[in-house]
């Protein structure tokens, strides 16, 4: 689904661009279940189009409790020469919090 050349914005981290890259990324998504993407708007001209959505997912890490997260992404699809559409750009977050790390006592 993605350009050889993809970015992917993933939260809480750096840009990941280029397929090895991305299928490297993609093996440090935890465990999860329950993934789903819902479409907002589509929308394009010519060879361009994007797709706004929501998604929500539950993350299910060995040994912790279970996550669940939902959030918001954008995708930037191009038109292939072969007439394939494919995602150049994807970005995504969160919609929950990150937790409040606990206070720093003082120092003495």
């Amino acid at each position: 689904m993605y350009t050889s050349d993809a970015q992917l914005g993933p939260p809480n981290g750096p840009a990941v661009s280029g397929h090895d890259a991305l299928v490297a990324w993609a093996g440090t998504v935890p465990p999860n279940r329950d993934f789903t993407l819902r479409q907002i708007d589509v929308d394009g001209r010519g060879d361009l189009a994007y797709v706004y959505g929501k998604y929500s997912w539950v993350l299910t890490i060995p040994g912790q409790p279970q996550a669940p997260d939902s959030g918001k992404y954008i995708e930037l699809w191009r038109k292939q020469a072969d007439g394939n559409w494919k995602i150049t750009r994807d970005v995504f977050n969160s919609d929950v919090p990150l937790p409040t790390p606990p206070p720093v006592p003082p120092k003495k």
